[in-house]
């Protein structure tokens, strides 16, 4: 274990209080390994690679960096997913597949940046899980002007448990040059307390990613709304700034699967294929950019998804990327053994649809996907 004696005449000058506190840490982290507190996350060996500096974690221009003479793996916070999986809109037992970012020894140690300061406001990663579609990373906000506590949110899915909401504008792009997008531009999550949040946000890639990498994460503006705030105002505290983090991930090929289904529909609509993984669906189709009568055609058609049980997989929008049409569903922990999908010409028609009975009744074609 990486005592105080060990490694005193390698590092700077530390306080005493710094090395109580750093013995007390990796003392109960050794506990949480062999006692019955031992986490199932699976902790990813990720690090910032920092030519000088001590043994701690420096904050310098902004950056909170792991120094890679720590060889202890000591998570930079971890947990979140823990505390806010069962509240997002995409949400799932992301715990035991997350990969939490820890400081490792040097030899391992690949870039990265983990947290940024700017306008007041920290922003830290957390956690990522990545399914080669979706870049799903928990994050700490801390600001000093604080607030927090009179953040709104929206009930989830029965109506018992308030999400809290933050904006976070941004994305990014994979070393290979594969961009991505944050999901409603958004956090979601919870309020710890008058200074601090945690959530989770959505990166949807452009194109699929299938393997290992690192993504540049570009966050231009984190605000919220308050509960007291104008409803004219389009953002009720907002603080516009830079926030650059570089975030190495790894590509579930485990738990997630695409499946080629090429069945037409109608009229120039098809059904190409679909991706599940654990926490989403996607659904890749064709339409036709003219109705029969040479009117454009806008996206007044839509798809309902059910699993076997008749459990609904909630949609989660839809856009037109280059002649396909990509439409997401929320898996939200369900098993999904077989797809029972339906199309609907009327916009909102399977969203409005109360079960799957319904669905099948406005439906005007449907079709079953063996998933397992």
């Amino acid at each position: 274990m990486l005592k105080k004696e060990n490694w005193s005449e390698v590092a700077p000058e530390i306080s005493e209080v710094f090395h109580e506190r750093f013995d007390e840490t990796l003392n109960n982290l050794s506990d949480m390994q062999t006692g019955k507190n031992k986490s199932k996350s699976k902790v990813r060996k990720w690090v910032t690679a920092v030519a000088s500096t001590a043994a701690v974690l420096v904050l310098s221009t902004g950056f909170l960096m792991a120094n890679p003479v720590l060889a202890a793996k000591i998570p930079i916070i971890g947990k979140i997913f823990e505390r806010v999986e069962d509240k997002v809109t995409y949400s799932g037992d992301f715990k035991d597949k997350a990969d939490v970012l820890v400081a490792v020894e040097e030899a391992e140690a690949v870039s990265a940046v983990y947290s940024v300061e700017d306008q007041g406001v920290t922003f830290t990663a957390s956690e990522v899980y990545c399914d080669g579609h979706s870049l799903y990373l928990t994050a700490k906000v801390e600001s000093k002007d604080g607030g927090f506590t009179d953040m709104t949110g929206y009930a989830n899915d029965n109506g018992t448990e308030r999400v809290k909401h933050m904006y976070a504008w941004g994305g990014g792009r994979t070393a290979q040059g594969i961009t991505g997008e944050n999901n409603g531009q958004s956090l979601e999550g919870d309020v710890i307390d008058d200074n601090t949040f945690v959530g989770m946000m959505k990166i949807d890639f452009d194109e699929v990613v299938s393997e290992e990498g690192v993504f540049d994460l570009e966050l231009t503006m984190l605000g919220f709304d308050g509960v007291n705030d104008q409803i004219d105002i389009d953002v009720g505290h907002r603080y516009d700034g830079s926030w650059k983090l570089t975030i190495p991930y790894t590509v579930d090929t485990q738990n997630t699967k695409t499946i080629e289904v090429n069945e037409d529909i109608k009229d120039g609509f098809s059904i190409n294929k679909v991706f599940i993984s654990p926490y989403q669906l996607i659904m890749y189709s064709s339409a036709p950019y003219e109705t029969p009568e040479g009117e454009y055609l806008s996206q007044d058609f839509e798809f309902g998804a059910y699993n076997q049980d008749g459990e609904e997989l909630q949609w989660g929008g839809a856009i037109l990327v280059g002649d396909q049409w990509v439409s997401r569903f929320t898996v939200k922990g369900l098993d999904v053994s077989k797809l029972q999908i339906f199309f609907g010409e009327e916009f909102l028609s399977m969203i409005k649809a109360e079960n799957i009975d319904d669905a099948k009744e406005k439906a005007i074609w449907s079709t079953e996907i063996d998933v397992k």
